[in-house]
């Protein structure tokens, strides 16, 4: 029997204005703030919890494992926390008007495109909280919410817990998202994450969790079972990629050791697919730890001629082996509209689908976040001196000519000014750059090199100021001119610019 909802705490400088969310142990209010003025989202623990002490911590656990994280562009902002006149513990939330990811998949078809994109945006989203050393533990649709500009953003960490805590009786799962580990006594780590990520985008693309029958039962326990024992099924779709369907199934491996180890590993194997497709490459949103604190000494003591490298994020390169031997298909389809309405749907019924195991736990230890790479030279100035040092630069013109010549077969070391070690810049790997009016966008193609092992192609456009990460040696611009580098590991070759005849 549902629970009747609770009443609006009196908050001192807040007002409230209506109910929009039912949770298993809170409510949420949205609420208009007076000053700063605007409209901000209220989560009220329900006072039948009040004498529960472990509901009181778990509450105050989510406000502070949410602020440690919130300045995250796709996790829920947290503004404060505090508890009302009536001993209410609440917290204060970023207020996201559109629906839930569960409800927008309930009434529309994502595309492709839509849910790599989102699936990128999300798994950055988790990899911060799991370098800050926090498992979220419940990611599903219904915990993403849709920002009045149509960004996700990740929420309701109430079951989630730094890694040196581990769980109790108290906490819940969801099951249809949940990997198999989280029904017995095993201790979760960041894969178990990893698993209901991949469950998630799956979602997004069947309309449906992974093991779900349309018109079977999916009782807990057949769902259980399920997860435990059957493969992950195909989603019937043409347009998906074999290489996204192989994916989505490794990272859903009933054995851990099988997954892809990081959020940021499953992102970039998510972009690897857009690059397939020949999409837009999807930006992974991680904090740059590879910047250190320069002083003034530091920058006076360095030659002043030394050629700056121009840091770009790394987490765009496309990870090398995921889509090999997989056909080229079609340009993907595009994104499915974001569909709004005024106010946040109530917490989707699952309470049939909600599981307490007697203990949940999180790692002893997180491992570090990846150690920075070298980060790629050649762009904008940088590109253009290189160019000017070694070699001429032929540009296709209107008259539909062609030719790149560069001076000289001996790699060439350049310091990038970021740390001692040099990057290395490679001859060009890229020729016979030729460009046709296709219409719908200007297609370029070129040759690739005798051996092109572990080569993928970064393609700037020139006027859009836009960069993309291909596998393959064709590619369809918006814009005239493109720029093409060749990057084999750490090695970058010389640029080869181009424009459609």
């Amino acid at each position: 029997m549902a629970r009747a909802t609770s009443t609006p705490p009196v908050i001192e400088g807040f007002t409230p204005v209506r109910l929009i969310g039912v949770g298993g142990y809170a409510d949420v209010f949205l609420y208009e703030q007076q000053m700063p003025h605007r409209q901000v989202a209220v989560k009220v623990l329900i006072a039948d919890l009040l004498s529960g002490d472990s509901q009181r911590k778990q509450f105050t656990a989510e406000a502070n494992l949410m602020a440690k994280v919130s300045t995250h562009p796709y996790i829920v902002s947290v503004f404060q926390a505090a508890i009302a006149t009536d001993r209410r513990p609440y917290i204060v939330m970023e207020f996201y008007p559109g629906d839930n990811y569960l409800d927008r998949v309930r009434r529309e078809r994502f595309g492709v495109g839509d849910a790599l994109r989102t699936g990128i945006h999300i798994a950055s989203a988790v990899e911060t909280a799991h370098r800050a050393g926090i498992l979220h533990r419940d990611i599903k649709p219904a915990n993403i919410l849709t920002s009045e500009y149509g960004r996700p953003g990740l929420t309701d960490f109430g079951i989630a817990a730094p890694d040196d805590q581990g769980g109790d009786e108290n906490e819940g799962l969801s099951i249809p998202w949940a990997p198999p580990e989280a029904f017995g006594n095993d201790r979760l780590d960041e894969r178990a994450d990893v698993y209901s990520l991949a469950a998630t985008v799956y979602h997004l693309l069947a309309g449906r969790s992974p093991f779900e029958i349309p018109g079977g039962s999916n009782s807990p326990l057949d769902l259980m079972s399920r997860i435990e024992r059957a493969p992950v099924p195909g989603l019937g779709r043409p347009d998906v990629p074999a290489s996204l369907e192989r994916l989505l199934a490794a990272a859903m491996a009933k054995d851990p050791a099988h997954r892809p180890k990081s959020a940021a590993e499953f992102a970039r194997q998510l972009q690897a697919v857009e690059g397939e497709l020949k999409l837009a490459v999807t930006q992974l949103e991680l904090a740059d730890e590879s910047r250190a604190v320069r002083t003034l000494d530091d920058e006076q003591a360095e030659d002043a001629t030394r050629i700056r490298g121009v840091t770009t994020v790394d987490a765009q390169v496309a990870a090398p082996g995921v889509i090999a031997g997989v056909p080229e298909r079609p340009t993907g389809v595009a994104p499915a509209p974001v569909r709004r309405r005024e106010g946040m749907l109530a917490e989707p019924e699952v309470a049939a689908t909600m599981a307490r195991p007697k203990q949940a736990a999180t790692p002893d230890d997180v491992e570090p976040g990846e150690a920075p790479r070298k980060r790629w030279m050649l762009m904008g100035a940088i590109a253009a001196s290189i160019v000017v040092a070694v070699g001429s630069l032929v540009t296709l013109g209107g008259s539909g000519g062609s030719g790149v010549s560069s001076a000289g077969t001996d790699p060439i070391v350049v310091n990038d000014g970021f740390d001692d070690s040099p990057s290395v810049i490679t001859p060009s790997e890229v020729s016979g750059l030729v460009g046709v009016d296709g219409g719908d966008g200007y297609e370029f193609s070129w040759s690739a090199p005798s051996d092109a092992t572990g080569v993928r192609y970064q393609v700037s456009e020139s006027e859009a100021g836009k960069q993309s990460i291909v596998m393959t040696t064709t590619y369809v611009s918006s814009n005239r001119c493109i720029t093409v580098v060749a990057v084999r590991g750490d090695r970058s070759s010389l640029p080869v610019s181009g424009c459609a005849s």
